[in-house]
């Protein structure tokens, strides 16, 4: 099993769910699909 960690500095704990609003957001969003679909 693989994993990834990736740390966003400056940001509240559940900052992805604000995507529409934080460019921080989606970025994470977009890591974490493109990790995941990697492994599919």
């Amino acid at each position: 099993m693989k994993v990834a960690l990736e740390v966003t500095p400056g940001v509240p704990h559940v900052f992805p769910a604000f995507a529409a609003v934080l460019d921080e957001a989606a970025e994470a969003l977009d890591s974490g699909a493109q990790f995941i679909r990697s492994y599919l």
